[in-house]
């Protein structure tokens, strides 16, 4: 099992990462816990919180998909079937029209979206979902670069965070 080296910082105390604490990136790449491969990327995050700490993760590398990358129909048709029943049901064909041909940032930052404000069922539909989502594809985190700085990773499927430390 390959995996990657990643970190957190936060002035919350973590012993074990869940969706609980799910940051909804709006602004960003989707919802998830985020990290970086660098840990001199985050420090910023100190200076702003004093009591912050950096925690350092592993995830399993294969297990990982990149920003750009084009899903196949079965990939595809996975995503959809981790949708709640009845939602998925109700707009089949819009969803299998919105979906096909499209690449993976683009399934995640707008599939968990329309989870989230579906019948105001929102924090709890989108928790179910990431997690059949991880067990029904097996892509449990996302890799993209932001800016020419930093590279993040956006993990959605947190049982696939393993050796929690703090540095």
């Amino acid at each position: 099992m390959k995996t990657i080296t990643i970190y957190h910082a936060t002035d919350a105390t973590i012993h074990e990462f869940n969706l609980d604490h799910l940051y909804g990136g709006e602004h960003n790449f989707g919802p998830g816990i985020y990290f970086s491969t660098k840990s001199n990327n985050i420090d910023f995050y100190l200076n702003e919180y004093p009591n912050g700490k950096i925690y350092k993760v592993e995830i399993e590398h294969s297990h990982m998909v990149q920003y750009h990358e084009f899903l196949t129909k079965e990939m595809t048709q996975l995503f959809l079937d981790s949708l709640p029943r009845e939602f998925y049901l109700s707009k089949k064909k819009y969803f299998d029209e919105k979906y096909k041909n499209k690449n993976y940032l683009y399934i995640f930052d707008n599939l968990p979206y329309e989870v989230r404000y579906y019948e105001n069922k929102s924090e709890f539909y989108l928790k179910d979902f990431l997690l059949k989502m991880g067990d029904k594809t097996g892509v449990h985190s996302m890799f993209m670069q932001n800016g020419t700085f930093r590279n993040e990773v956006v993990v959605f499927y947190p049982k696939t965070i393993s050796n929690v430390e703090i540095i």
